[in-house]
């Protein structure tokens, strides 16, 4: 099967971090043998050539250029492929035209791409940041207008469909574009690699020491400060530690500061590779996965496959991944008491610790990347096979 995946970032050289979970996917299809041709094709104002990152092919071109070359491929597969009003970037007049020439694609749904920022990142808008105030016009009356018009024609077309990593993604496309994609979504969660996050059964040597990596916002769905505000309650002998790079970097670290916590608190402010993540989970006990909204929660998942237990909130897409007294600990959202009530709970029992860590390790057992490329690949055969 030949593959064009559409996108609107890639990695490269200069920019390693661009959609690199896109990246990840595609080696996985090759390095499995799935796909017989996969290119990458991002939208640009101009023909900027192309270039190849770790054995895959990337084209930068402007949309009418990327459309002419669609047809030699099997199937498209979309990953965040933005809308604009600048035609020559412009994701809509792409996806138009594979629906008007009904031409197969998959299209992963991530979640920003359908979400309101007034309804889902509230906290994004400030009356102080007339910036701010721009974005959230422009992104909910002008950009998600015109995505939900054209999720509508794809969650009734064929042959396409539609990817979520969890339900409560696709029950949140609904609430915030009203269109209902159950019909046209499956389920298959971002995939985790098990053997690159092997079982480690010694982890309760690290008692007292809480990870989490997180992007450095202080607010909004990340939840660094539910973060800070749980390891300032916490008992003296717990270590939290926060490894991760973001725009709010200095005020976290100014907050750190002035609470006199940095002894409690150790901020790690780099961007990490994912290859070296195994090795700091080895070195902590408990992965606290504060978030106010998470479509799964990668960083979470690939924490189980090591064997950390989790403590999260019982919200969003949380509850699919953790199952509480099993895999992890759910609880209430926000209530940073009943967060350090259960790092309490884990650290005062040992076998409690160890039946946990291995049923975070099943739990990701589930969704082992090889299982889940698989599945996707096998949903795109059968689409183009109904062209």
């Amino acid at each position: 099967m030949k593959i064009a995946v559409l996108t609107s970032r890639y990695p490269s050289p200069n920019a390693p971090y661009n959609h690199m979970f896109v990246h990840t996917r595609n080696k996985w299809y090759k390095k499995l043998g799935l796909t017989e041709i996969i290119d990458v094709f991002l939208p640009a104002p101009t023909d900027q050539g192309k270039y190849t990152y770790e054995e895959i092919q990337v084209h930068a071109l402007p949309t009418q250029e990327i459309i002419k070359r669609l047809i030699k491929y099997d199937i498209v597969f979309i990953h965040l492929l933005h809308i604009s009003h600048n035609p020559k970037i412009d994701g809509g007049i792409i996806f138009n035209w594979l629906l008007n020439n009904s031409f197969p694609f998959l299209l992963f749904i991530h979640g920003v791409e359908a979400q309101s920022i007034f309804k889902s990142r509230a906290d994004d808008i400030s009356l102080l940041n007339p910036k701010s105030i721009a974005r959230w016009i422009y992104r909910d009356y002008y950009l998600l207008k015109r995505f939900s018009k054209i999720l509508k024609k794809i969650s009734e077309a064929k042959p396409s469909a539609i990817i979520t990593p969890s339900k409560w993604m696709a029950k949140d496309v609904e609430f915030n574009t009203g269109i209902d994609i159950s019909n046209a979504a499956t389920i298959i969660p971002n995939g985790i690699d098990t053997e690159l996050f092997h079982y480690r059964d010694d982890l309760w040597k690290n008692k007292g020491k809480i990870l989490s990596l997180r992007p450095l916002y202080y607010k909004g769905k990340y939840a660094t400060d539910l973060f800070i505000k749980t390891a300032l309650i916490s008992q003296d002998t717990n270590k939290f530690y926060l490894y991760g790079r973001g725009p709010d970097e200095k005020l976290i670290k100014e907050i750190i500061k002035n609470s006199n916590s940095a002894n409690k608190i150790l901020l790690n402010s780099q961007f990490i590779e994912n290859s070296i993540i195994p090795s700091i989970h080895a070195n902590h006990g408990i992965y606290y996965a504060v978030t106010r909204m998470d479509a799964q929660g990668v960083s979470m998942c690939e924490a189980m496959s090591s064997g950390l237990p989790v403590i999260s909130f019982g919200t969003c897409a949380i509850p699919e991944f953790v199952i509480n007294n099993e895999s992890g600990y759910l609880i209430a959202p926000y209530d940073i008491r009943a967060a350090n009530e259960k790092i309490n709970e884990l650290w005062d029992s040992k076998s409690t610790f160890e039946r946990i860590s291995l049923g975070a390790r099943k739990s990701a057992e589930t969704i082992d990347v090889r299982l889940t490329v698989t599945q996707e690949i096998q949903l795109g055969k059968k689409l183009s096979k109904n062209v």
